[in-house]
């Protein structure tokens, strides 16, 4: 029989839609599933093909695009079960052969790793009838341990690598020295919302700044009259990352945004008709003028606000930070939807 299995064809289409960036199923199931079936049976005839498939789909895994850590831990283990029964580099190095290099051809690497999880679809690669792969590398090739194994030691890397930087936990407490004046304990908003704002110099840094000022927030610590910054410097992180910042930073920062009251959306404020600082100094300055307003509140002298000057009353409005705190929720659901993530944080990491 050449005829592969009907859902190994579906499964390939699927995971060309994935490589390429442009997926119509869900990713985070079907690279489960795909982990599932090589953790069940690690050494059968479907561990080339599923290896195949790990490898070439592990930079979408580790790339912040799936919400849940728990899919690249099942990858991983899924390839570390596999790869015990396959022969080391030293044995690799051994082989006659050249390995396939399916380099960005990632789309054939996934097809070609489907067909070979049955018997038909091995069948048809090989025999090739309808010129589907226009590949003359042998199946034997293809199936070789040696190349398996190179796979999976590059798979098991990325994936372990690109969950210490999505789910990994993060330390903060080094950056006091950063943004906190060791002269009077205040915290240095301008070098602060300077490494908030400034992702173009360090996306690593943009979030820590913001991981930190949440903290700082939550905990309370420092001057009281610095919380209002932390929290403004806090939102400007999450209006930063458009398309959403690594979960092990936004798991926090939602939490901690979570905190604040919304019930002031529903009320006056008492400078009713005015237009609120954050929103005047957008509307003036764009982002930079909503950064040089936060800043121009702890350093007047050096920075003037756009759309301002602006009371601390204004900036403390309740209903302000209730607003904020509404567009940051906003942003994180849009997030979470993006990444197919239903918000159980048991599944996160």
């Amino acid at each position: 029989m050449n005829d592969p299995d009907p859902h190994d064809v579906e499964l390939a289409a699927d995971l060309r839609s994935i490589v390429s960036d442009y997926p119509y199923c869900d990713p985070a199931a079907t690279l489960d599933d795909c982990a599932e079936r090589l953790a069940g049976d690690p050494h059968g005839d479907e561990r080339g093909g599923l290896v195949i498939i790990l490898n070439a789909t592990c930079w979408y895994a580790s790339s912040g695009r799936i919400g849940s850590g728990k899919v690249l831990q099942r990858m991983t283990e899924a390839l570390v079960a596999a790869r015990s029964g396959l022969p080391d580099l030293d044995d690799a190095a051994a082989c006659e052969h050249p390995h396939p290099d399916f380099g960005n051809a990632l789309e054939h690497a996934v097809t070609v790793g489907a067909y070979l999880l049955s018997p038909g679809g091995r069948a048809a690669y090989e025999q090739d009838e309808d010129e589907r792969f226009m590949d003359d590398t042998p199946l034997k090739v293809w199936l070789c341990p040696a190349f398996l194994g190179q796979l999976a030691d590059e798979a098991i890397g990325q994936l372990r690598s690109g969950y210490e930087d999505l789910f990994g936990e993060r330390e903060t407490g080094h950056l006091d020295a950063r943004y906190v004046r060791p002269e009077d304990g205040r915290v240095d908003f301008p070098a602060l919302t300077r490494a908030i704002v400034q992702r173009w110099r360090s996306d690593q840094e943009s979030a820590e700044a913001g991981l930190w000022a949440a903290r700082r927030w939550i905990a309370g610590e420092g001057a009281a009259d610095d919380r209002l910054g932390l929290y403004l410097a806090m939102c400007a992180c999450v209006f930063a990352w458009h398309e959403g910042m690594p979960t092990t930073f936004f798991r926090e920062l939602e939490a901690a945004v979570r905190t604040v009251d919304l019930t002031p959306l529903d009320a006056p404020c008492a400078h009713d008709g005015e237009t609120h600082p954050w929103a005047a100094a957008h509307h003036a300055g764009g982002v930079d003028g909503t950064i040089t307003a936060l800043n121009a509140t702890y350093a007047a002298d050096e920075f003037d606000a756009p759309g301002g000057p602006f009371t601390l009353g204004q900036w403390t409005c309740p209903k302000q930070a209730a607003e904020l705190a509404q567009q940051a929720i906003s942003d994180f659901a849009d997030w979470r939807h993006m990444r197919g993530d239903d918000g159980d944080d048991e599944d996160w990491g």
